[in-house]
């Protein structure tokens, strides 16, 4: 089959058309030009759009993918040849995208009938759309080719006797759901047998189980019956016993009575003798009173005891009042500060010079007047001057002297006086004399308080020793000889004890009346005394009682549990018909398992044969695409094997192991699967034309020239349309053709 042109509104293709040729078609472009797109438009011509298809994560269905960007309806043209006949193909879309489809002769313009929509495909390429995509559509970025059950059946129809109706992968999918549908996990029919039988299993194991604990009931009701009517029996033993303590309570309660009137009788005698209560209660509180009056007193005194203050003593002032030290100190005072008032010796010195200055003017006058004058009386004045001047020094020095002395007796008495008062200045002094004075009439005046408080103290302690006597005396009135406050107090505590005695009594006459009036109601006639209740004794009564209401609540519990027993017995259903559906399980499963079983030997078989089928066509396929690989690779690899998936290992020449796909690189895993599509489309498609886009875009230069030069060759035989968004693919191709001609040219 060969493509001669396509016309496309199909994505952004609006009516644009595309020439093609035999043999290798290189149509190169840039990104978003529309490679793509034509590929995708080829593969709708041909097998049509999928309309069912949904959206899958990011990847979107054809139908929305490529949904014209114009607007107008999906459609296309597509012009080939088959088969010597020249064909023309047409789809719109009517009632969903490229739905309407038409098939028609170029030269003669007649339908041709047996190419239909759906069909049309398979019939012109030879194969369904599955195994076309898988073989010889090459998508950008998906390579690889996956296992696909058309695909299987058209590569054992290879090695068989060409039918393709025979597919493993279905075959045993098939008997995997009846095996599935037998027993898988917990679902199919052989667990849910199962577990029915374990089910009634289950339930004849319950009823069995329910069955012996109702027994077990019986059992224990029966029991506890027996031990209620013991119970009950030493329960009535008790009572007879209690009745009969009781009796023996009445005579002692008769006999504590007497005893009890008794005592009354003796301690009414002796507080007949005594003071009334309220009497009693009189003197109780004078005592109090008193005893609170003499402890208050004795507190006060040994907590303020009263000590009359000593007068200051001073012997500086030995003798003298208040007034008297007063003026002695200001006194003193006052010679200390004429002391300090006198001259020092540089102003007396200086005093001195001016008494002898007339001194030394008449020792001047005298030699100026013997000397100097010459009249007859001059020398007698002159002796008269100096004797005048000489008078007059004798009496200044003598002044001078008495001063002196009359200083040193004021100074030498100043410091005594401060020696005496140990002061430093006459303000001490005075201030000495005054605290003196102040401590002195402060003792005196706390000398005549302490006399007032020691008069009131014992004021006090007069009336309190009359108010004892007093009351000595009352007491001694009341038949109390008492000495003091002590004896007072134990003959009242004496006087009470009895009267509380005496009320004791009474009350105790009381209470023995009720006690025994009680009792007496309590058993109004005499119990029997003819029963042995030996050892009755050892049981308690209020442990019995417990241990009956115990046990009539575990038999009413025990009956009520056997009473649920029987219903749920009933519930159960009979025994007989359980072991019968039992039965009838256990052959379903028998019948199952062997089901299973035979399923289970059936896939066995299927596998070796697959497995035998597998042997002869995967050689045929490896071989064909070893030898691409071996050329695309410059014979790097010369080996290729598959499993039944489809899973590639590679053979590295001079190496001892295959390798997996993951140690190959990205472009040598292209050239891989490109020979492996390659090998698919000349067993499986050798009509059909193949679809590369940007199936070489991770080859490198050299490995791209080859597989050009491979491509070449085999579009030889078939179309081929390679769609690249590069140049050197073009460039490349022209560079082989060179070198070919220039080959041929040299052969």
């Amino acid at each position: 089959m060969i493509i001669r042109n396509m016309k496309a509104t199909f994505g952004h293709l609006d009516n644009q058309a595309l020439e093609l040729q035999p043999g290798l078609n290189v149509i190169s472009g840039s990104n978003e030009a529309g490679k793509s797109t034509w590929a995708e438009f080829l593969m709708a011509m041909l097998y049509g759009v999928d309309t069912w298809v949904r959206q899958r994560g990011q990847e979107l269905p054809i139908k929305t993918k490529y949904a014209p960007w114009s607007g107008k309806p999906m459609a296309g043209r597509m012009e080939l040849e088959h088969k010597g006949r020249r064909l023309i193909l047409e789809r719109t879309s009517e009632t969903g995208p490229m739905t309407s489809f038409s098939a028609k002769d170029a030269d003669t313009g007649c339908p041709i009938e047996e190419l239909t929509a759906k069909h049309c495909g398979t019939a012109l390429t030879g194969v369904e759309a599955g195994v076309y995509q898988r073989s010889a559509f090459l998508r950008q970025r998906r390579p690889a080719v996956t296992a696909d059950p058309m695909l299987e059946k058209r590569l054992t129809g290879l090695v068989t006797t060409g039918v393709e109706d025979y597919a493993y992968g279905e075959i045993d999918e098939k008997l995997k759901k009846l095996q599935t549908a037998v027993w898988y996990n917990q679902s199919g029919a052989l667990p849910k047998a199962r577990a029915a039988l374990r089910e009634k299993e289950a339930a004849l194991e319950k009823f069995t189980e329910l069955q012996k604990k109702r027994n077990e009931i019986y059992g224990k009701i029966q029991a506890e019956q027996t031990e209620q009517a013991r119970l009950n029996r030493i329960l009535n033993g008790l009572e007879l016993l209690q009745q009969r303590r009781v009796y023996a309570a009445v005579e002692d309660a008769r006999a504590s009575l007497a005893q009890a009137e008794g005592d009354c009788a003796e301690w009414e005698a002796v507080c007949d003798a005594l003071p009334k209560p309220d009497v009693l209660g009189t003197l109780k509180g004078e005592l109090r009173e008193l005893r609170t009056a003499s402890v208050a007193a004795a507190e006060e005194a040994s907590r303020n005891p009263i000590t009359m203050p000593e007068l200051p003593e001073d012997l500086r002032f030995t003798g003298l009042s208040g007034q008297q030290v007063r003026e002695k100190t200001q006194s003193d005072a006052t010679e200390v500060r004429k002391a300090l008032e006198l001259p020092s010796k540089s102003k007396e010195v200086l005093g001195l010079v001016k008494w002898l200055l007339p001194s030394l003017l008449c020792f001047g006058l005298f030699f100026a007047v013997y000397f100097l004058l010459s009249f007859p009386y001059s020398r007698i004045a002159a002796w008269a001057l100096l004797g005048i001047g000489v008078v007059w020094t004798i009496y200044a020095l003598a002044r001078y002297h008495r001063l002196r002395s009359a200083n040193r007796e004021i100074q030498t008495r100043a410091e005594s006086l401060l020696t005496f008062y140990g002061s430093s200045n006459a303000y001490e002094i005075v201030q000495q004399g005054a605290d003196y004075v102040r401590r002195l009439e402060a003792a005196r005046t706390a000398r005549a308080l302490a006399g007032q408080k020691l008069a009131q103290r014992n004021e006090q302690s007069r009336q309190l020793w009359e108010r004892q006597t007093a009351f000595l005396e009352k007491l001694a009135d009341k038949g109390a000889a008492c000495a003091g406050l002590d004896q007072a107090e134990m003959w009242i505590v004496d006087a009470e004890q009895s009267r509380a005695r005496l009320e004791q009594a009474r009350r105790d006459v009381l209470l023995r009346r009720q006690e025994l009036t009680r009792l007496s109601e309590t058993l109004p006639q005499p119990p029997d005394m003819t029963t042995n209740l030996s050892g009755y004794e050892a049981y308690d009564a209020a442990d019995i009682r417990a241990q009956l209401s115990q046990c009539g609540k575990a038999l009413s519990a025990d009956r009520s549990e056997a009473d649920r027993l029987s219903g749920a017995l009933g519930q159960k259903g009979d025994p007989l018909v359980l072991n019968a559906e039992k039965e009838a399980l256990e052959q379903e499963i028998h019948r199952l398992e062997t089901r299973y079983a035979a399923l289970e030997l059936a896939r066995n078989a299927l596998q070796q044969a697959d497995s035998e089928v597998r042997s002869r066509f995967a050689p045929l396929l490896c071989k064909r695409a070893s030898a691409l690989f071996h050329a695309l690779t410059e014979g790097k690899y010369d080996a290729i094997q598959l499993d039944r998936e489809l899973h590639v290992t590679v053979h590295p020449v001079n190496s001892t192991v295959y390798r997996s796909l993951s140690y190959l690189s990205g472009g040598t895993a292209d050239q891989l699967y490109l020979a492996l599509r390659l090998a698919i489309c000349d067993l499986l498609l050798p009509d059909a034309p193949i679809v590369l886009d940007d199936a070489l875009v991770f080859f490198d230069d050299e490995r791209t020239k080859v597989a050009l030069s491979v491509l070449k060759q085999l579009g030889k035989n078939r179309q081929i349309l390679l769609f690249t968004c590069q140049k050197r693919e073009k460039a490349l191709l022209d560079e082989l053709a060179k070198e070919q001609k220039m080959a041929a040219d040299a052969g």
